[in-house]
């Protein structure tokens, strides 16, 4: 009878730790294993947040979701979620709380992404929120509208151009034959004039590369030099002609004076003139009649010149020891015309 006693409270213990390890480990997945804070938040749609959706900070587990409750602001309804977080953790007032899925098919969890601000949000006040995106929610209307566009547009759109091309298809064809072979033609046509265009292009990119390699000549340092030099000299010039311009207009008046008493010089000698030409003239005509004889000396001299000028370049000594008779012989006979 007390061997039967004991298995009971064998048995009886047994289940009591195995009930106290459950929880236990429970305790521990939920991370409800210390004291917590309270927190609340507000979205306009909760879809998938159920009491107990895991509750992060920048991923990490620090809670889990209490309560939702409904909440009616301003003509409209919004659902404020308690949510209870392990004790102490910081959390910086320009922080937010978002609905996040970390998997396609994972459950909607509550992210909150910390900030930078250096004061903390006190327990049981708001965190702010931002609504998250819902993936399902977005591929839904992502599929609403393409069913609108495909229904109401690109449906309407194949219709008319099927019935476009039933109008015009048949009528249309003769022309195309037309047009295809006119383009036909003009692609031979363009095939037999390439190499021609290639030629005159490769010749017009030479003249183009040589007239940058002129002009790049033209427009160096030394020519701008040169030609500012030559713009300076030409303003140094100007000035100068500015300069004799107003000299001459200052002594206009000398010069009247000195063409006045020229003529009358040469009024007051017109005879003694006269004379002076009738020289002149005699002069000129003796030249004339011994210019010949003039010219045929003086070719005489410049080619024994050049001859001397040559022995010289030679043989310089030339000019101190002199020459032989026979040298100056040859030289004579070599510079006779």
């Amino acid at each position: 009878m007390k061997t039967h006693r004991l298995n009971y409270v064998v048995v009886g213990l047994f289940v009591m730790a195995t009930v106290a390890a459950l929880v236990g480990m429970v305790a521990v997945l939920t991370g409800r294993t210390g004291g917590t804070e309270s927190y609340y938040t507000l979205f306009d749609n909760v879809g998938g947040v159920k009491t107990g959706t895991q509750v992060l900070y920048e991923g990490y587990p620090v809670g889990q979701v209490e309560a939702i409750r409904p909440v009616r602001e301003e003509n409209h309804t919004r659902f404020r979620i308690e949510m209870s977080v392990s004790e102490g953790w910081p959390i910086p007032q320009d922080s937010i709380a978002r609905l996040t899925a970390p998997g396609l098919l994972a459950a909607i969890t509550i992210n909150i992404r910390g900030g930078a601000s250096g004061e903390m949000i006190p327990a049981g006040e708001r965190i702010p929120s931002v609504q998250g995106g819902d993936v399902f929610a977005i591929l839904e209307e992502v599929a609403t509208e393409v069913l609108d566009l495909s229904q109401n547009n690109i449906k309407p759109l194949l219709e008319n151009v099927n019935r476009f091309v039933e109008v015009f298809g048949a009528a249309g064809e003769p022309a195309m034959v037309d047009i295809i072979a006119n383009l036909r033609q003009v692609v031979a046509d363009v095939a037999k004039s390439t190499p021609v265009l290639m030629t005159d292009l490769e010749s017009f990119s030479n003249s183009l590369n040589a007239t940058a390699g002129r002009m790049n000549r033209l427009l160096s340092e030394e020519r701008v030099a040169q030609v500012d030099g030559f713009l300076t000299d030409l303003e140094a010039t100007a000035s100068n002609f500015a300069d004799l311009s107003a000299g001459l207009r200052d002594s206009r008046g000398e010069l009247s004076g000195i063409i006045s008493s020229v003529n009358d010089l040469v009024g007051k000698n017109e005879a003694g003139v006269s004379e002076a030409v009738e020289d002149l003239r005699y002069v000129l005509d003796s030249l004339a009649r011994h210019v010949d004889l003039v010219a045929y000396n003086l070719e005489g001299t410049s080619r024994n010149m050049y001859e001397f000028s040559r022995q010289v370049r030679q043989n310089p000594g030339v000019l101190l020891r002199g020459t032989t008779p026979d040298e100056e012989n040859g030289v004579l006979r070599s510079t006779r015309p």
